[in-house]
């Protein structure tokens, strides 16, 4: 099961990456939650049509790439994806470059839910994990 929702995870970042949002979204339920790092409007989005224009709106302003860096299974329901997020701005040209902790939580085979986190061990926190705990299983 794990490595199931591995796979899930890592799906949703390589549609993410071709910009096909439709099978990055088909992935998960239709109430999927997505708590971000970087958002102006609000830090939970709910729902895929939330999450859609979020993206939509990120990708205009700043053409992003995400090179997922790690996928660790923390349980039965939840991986820890680590990315460096690459990109530049739409309109400066400015490079920008931001490494992100995301908890990921799969559920009878759809994504549930994800968390954004700017540190390793702020999401290990969050998901009741002490560092060593993570690191027991790699």
């Amino acid at each position: 099961m794990a490595s199931e929702n591995v796979e899930l995870v890592r799906a949703v970042f390589k549609a993410f990456n071709r910009r096909d949002f439709d099978a990055a979204l088909a992935l998960g339920a239709d109430s999927i939650s997505w708590r971000t790092l970087f958002s102006v409007e609000t830090d939970v989005l709910k729902g895929k049509q939330q999450i859609r224009a979020a993206w939509e709106r990120q990708i205009e302003a700043l053409d992003v790439h995400i090179d997922v860096l790690e996928l660790t299974p923390l349980d039965v329901t939840r991986v820890l994806a680590v990315g460096k997020w690459r990109g530049r701005g739409s309109e400066s040209g400015i490079p920008v470059e931001q490494t992100a902790v995301q908890v990921f939580t799969v559920e009878d085979g759809w994504l549930r839910s994800v968390e954004t986190y700017a540190s390793r061990e702020q999401a290990l926190k969050a998901a009741g994990l002490a560092e060593q705990d993570a690191h027991a299983d790699s």
